[in-house]
């Protein structure tokens, strides 16, 4: 499987094979400008881990992408939550 580097992140890509079945991972290699990655099927089904894999990568770039938007308004609303009650 081809993961293009202009589409998904390296740490996405790392993320998603921390969250999948990575055991099934057999190799994986980066050409510059994309990363191969080559999954066994003598752990499970081949379309399914692939599958499964495909839908993590989506969702930790989602997530990424997000972070850098919306991130510092994530930080200010976690900063008020957390800030001294003053009494008026």
């Amino acid at each position: 499987m081809r993961i293009e580097k202009k589409l998904f992140e390296r740490e996405a890509i790392l993320a998603a094979l921390a969250l999948t079945e990575s055991r099934s991972c057999a190799a994986l290699r980066d050409d510059g400008d994309a990363v191969e990655i080559e999954f066994s099927a003598a752990s499970g089904d081949l379309p399914a881990i692939e599958s499964d894999f495909m839908k993590e990568l989506i969702n930790q770039q989602v997530r990424r992408d997000l972070n850098v938007q919306f991130g510092n308004l994530r930080e200010l609303i976690v900063r008020q939550a957390f800030s001294p009650i003053t009494a008026q």
